[in-house]
């Protein structure tokens, strides 16, 4: 098992779930997932990357968690009536740079290799949902679930990917 990768799929499921399974979808819960997520999201890498278990190019998607971690920060002391205008903002921002950094990524490692692909298919899911999100007008409700929706498809991505043996 590679624990790198458990370790996404360990953080962003219990958030989707709880998303999922609780009642209140509003944006303020939105947000809280958002920081939460970006936050264990960084220092998760940041922890692999001191500890000798990455290099700095594998830990390059921490820069994309560490403003998004910021922002929903920011968001949180804000009125109420921009809390789902800042929540949007937020994931769209997760969405295109997750896409951008672990797309740079992929194609360094190169898209022939097993870790190639991951990456390609994580970059691709959080581009969806950062096109999502900047192209669809979403109440609350629709914005929080497919936040929840692409925490449960990235968990699981990487938690399929923690459990195949690692390329020789």
């Amino acid at each position: 098992m590679r624990l790198h990768l458990g370790l996404r799929a360990i953080v962003s499921l219990p958030l989707g779930l709880f998303i999922t399974f609780f009642q209140a979808h509003g944006p303020d819960v939105g947000l809280i997932m958002l920081a939460a997520f970006s936050g264990a999201m960084a220092l998760g890498n940041l922890a692999f990357l001191l500890s000798k278990h990455q290099t700095m190019a594998e830990a390059t998607s921490t820069l994309a968690y560490l403003p998004v971690l910021l922002t929903s920060l920011f968001a949180l002391f804000q009125p109420e009536e921009v809390f789902l205008a800042l929540f949007v903002t937020g994931v769209a921002l997760l969405g295109a740079l997750t896409a951008a950094f672990e797309g740079y990524r992929a194609k360094a490692v190169g898209l022939s290799t097993r870790d190639g692909r991951d990456l390609l298919i994580s970059a691709l899911i959080a581009l969806a949902l950062g096109l999502m999100f900047l192209i669809a007008t979403l109440d609350s409700v629709s914005a929080v679930g497919f936040f929840g929706a692409y925490l449960i498809l990235f968990g699981v991505h990487w938690g399929i990917a923690s459990a195949t043996p690692a390329s020789k």
